[in-house]
């Protein structure tokens, strides 16, 4: 009502409480609205449909172009392996995902909680959403998994309407799946999908598969699991290289079980961003001979004989020292087998002597333990960190308290905060 001029393109108003005097919609005017079939648009398989945004972890956030062809392939890639029914019911707790479940018609429910902030939600409304209404689906951050899990564990509580759980954008402890599970009846999966705002999904692996032929290679820091490619999608690594790669002939791809860069190819990956070319020179490649655009995800990762995905971390979280190049997720897992440590994060720091990095490990203690007795808790880190040769060369350890988070999963840790602060304390 102040400023008219800013709201002049908008044509549909909704209002959820008390209507007054202003234009539009009230709720039950829209719950009385006679239900019928609601046509697609039509629109030509290459026309832009949506812009979805990343989360911007790693940098100020890129506008994603998604083409009509490209929606229509996600919604028939997620049908095909996840093989929804219009009668569930999904609750909402990431509204970019929902998006997808209702154009694949299932009934939505907004989970009570604010989506912008996942780790400050109120595990007992969610549960009563989910018990309420009878939810049978649900996607969400590992963070909503962590609070969930916490909870309900502590008061035995069963959520045995729920027949699946899709949990993405951060990596997921065997841990906590092993915690989650407890809440939900047998025969109920937990996914955790691979993929990213520019290419969704990659890849999909079940609770399951990863407690079942995980746990010794990820305690052994051979990465996280992340399954096999769906149906049309093709995975590569290739060199590590922070510089544009304009055709894929310029690429150097690498053979099984060697860590590289991962990159992806299929018919959910964009071929641009929006009004970013050097956005687009920097993650796309050309792929003249075979057709498409592969997409450089920013991560590393390896590609065992079997033809599984394992995730080693981001592509800018590496650490080069004098000595060698370290990897975030494996090095990290060998210091998280320690019961104190809920999750730990390993940053680099200058070192004025080498010229290179120094690898520094910020640890996060498990909620509600104080930290006493401090100078063992380190003691014993360091212990384990020498008998295992991947991580001989981490030799400082800090607590930093909370860890800077993402705003949209609080899931993913940002490492490049954490490293300015470990650089301001090393000093």
């Amino acid at each position: 009502m102040l400023f008219p001029g800013a709201f002049k393109t908008v044509r549909i108003c909704l209002t959820l409480g008390r209507r007054w005097f202003w234009r539009g919609y009230g709720l039950k005017d829209v719950q009385s609205v006679q239900k019928g079939p609601f046509p697609p648009a039509p629109m030509n398989p290459e026309e832009p449909a949506a812009i979805f945004f990343t989360s911007g972890s790693t940098g100020p956030p890129k506008g994603v172009v998604y083409t009509a062809s490209m929606m229509n392939a996600q919604i028939r890639l997620l049908q095909s392996q996840f093989m929804y029914r219009p009668e569930e019911i999904d609750l909402c707790t990431f509204p970019l995902v929902s998006f997808f479940s209702l154009c694949l018609g299932l009934t939505l429910v907004l989970a009570d909680m604010d989506m912008s902030r996942p780790a400050t939600l109120n595990p007992q409304k969610i549960i009563d959403n989910i018990q309420k209404y009878g939810c049978t689906q649900m996607f969400c951050s590992p963070m909503v998994l962590h609070r969930l899990a916490g909870y309900g564990g502590e008061r035995n509580i069963r959520l045995s309407s729920l027949r699946r759980v899709i949990t993405a954008g951060a990596p997921v402890t065997s841990r906590l799946l092993q915690s989650f599970k407890r809440m939900l009846d047998s025969d109920a999966e937990i996914y955790a999908p691979y993929g990213a705002t520019e290419a969704l999904p990659v890849t999909k692996v079940n609770a399951a598969g990863l407690l079942k032929s995980d746990d010794t290679e990820i305690e052994g820091g051979r990465g996280i699991c992340l399954g096999h490619p769906l149906n049309g999608m093709d995975i590569r690594i290739i060199a590590i290289s922070d510089h544009p790669i304009e055709q894929w002939d310029q690429a150097s791809e690498l053979p099984a079980e060697e860590v590289g860069e991962i990159v992806v190819k299929g018919p959910v990956v964009s071929d641009k961003y929006y009004q970013m070319p050097d956005a687009d020179a920097c993650s796309k490649i050309k792929d003249t001979r075979g057709g498409g655009v592969w997409h450089r995800m920013g991560d590393l990762g390896r590609i065992d004989h079997t033809g599984r995905l394992w995730f080693y971390g981001r592509k800018s979280h590496r650490i080069i020292t004098a000595d060698r190049t370290l990897f975030t997720i494996p090095c990290e897992a060998v210091f998280n087998r320690h019961p104190r440590v809920f999750r730990s994060a390993l940053v680099g720091v200058p070192d004025s002597v080498s010229g290179y990095m120094k690898p520094v490990l910020c640890v996060q203690l498990e909620p509600g333990d104080r930290g006493r007795d401090r100078r063992r808790l380190i003691r014993e880190l360091l212990e384990t960190g020498a008998a295992d040769p991947m991580t001989q060369s981490i030799r400082m350890i800090l607590f930093p308290g909370r860890f800077p988070v993402d705003a949209r999963h609080n899931a993913k840790i940002y490492r490049e905060k954490l490293a300015l602060w470990a650089a301001r304390r090393v000093r």
